[in-house]
């Protein structure tokens, strides 16, 4: 990750799990998924817990830093959605070694802005505009 992102004083928590671990800033999650790993909505519970308890009713958005080739169930992401109306942006960091060919099905399942990126710099940019353009507009 960036310096930036990774600079303690911005970085407000981590979380680790058995299938991954969980970057919370301000207003942005970002995941790093372990390899091999099928991650599935309904096995989510702790994490899900948590960011109830980090943004409670806060915007916020979700950055993917797919460092490692994992599985996803898409067909959470509706569950998700409805969970946490707060969630204002998906964006995902895909490594150059995986394909960005099975985002184009997650994309139709999630029903928020949704982008793909290099890298993270830009990822987390896109999604703080986004946040800040929603967040003004609640305000």
């Amino acid at each position: 990750m960036p310096q930036s992102i990774h600079n303690p004083s911005l970085c407000k928590e981590v979380h680790s799990f058995s299938y991954g671990t969980f970057f919370f800033f301000q207003d942005i999650i970002v995941a790093e998924i372990n390899e091999g790993t099928t991650l599935d909505y309904d096995e989510c519970g702790e994490l899900l817990r948590a960011v109830d308890a980090f943004y409670g009713d806060r915007c916020f958005g979700y950055l993917s830093h797919r460092t490692h080739s994992y599985a996803v169930d898409p067909t959470g992401y509706k569950k998700l959605t409805n969970d946490f109306p707060n969630m204002i942006a998906f964006a995902v960091v895909n490594n150059k070694t995986i394909s960005f060919k099975p985002l184009a099905v997650e994309k139709r399942f999630m029903s928020l802005p949704f982008e793909a990126f290099n890298d993270l710099d830009t990822a987390f940019s896109w999604l703080d505009h986004l946040i800040q353009l929603k967040c003004r507009e609640s305000a």
